[in-house]
């Protein structure tokens, strides 16, 4: 299996373990046992392919409806602004 670790973001855990499961973890383990990290290991998959599946659930995570409204897209990438809300499926 690949491991790849990535900061806790500061948004709902819930939300983005679902987002998660959603982008192609659920192939894999998904851990938050180590504090302000998570972890995610695909068997079979490139460290690039585990970047693009947690990428892709941030981005759903951070552009799901927050009170009613949703995030404004403003073109940025994951890991710049967190508000691309194009998904790599």
């Amino acid at each position: 299996m690949t491991d790849r670790t990535y900061p806790r973001p500061t948004t709902d855990l819930d939300a983005l373990l679902d987002a998660l499961a959603e982008a192609g973890a659920d192939r894999g383990i998904v851990g938050t046992g180590l504090p302000d990290t998570i972890g995610c290991s695909i068997e079979s998959a490139t460290p690039a392919e585990i970047d693009s599946v947690y990428e892709s659930a941030l981005r759903e995570t951070l552009t799901r409806r927050q009170d009613g409204q949703f995030i404004k897209n403003r073109g940025g990438s994951a890991s710049d602004s967190g508000n691309d809300s194009s998904k790599a499926r």
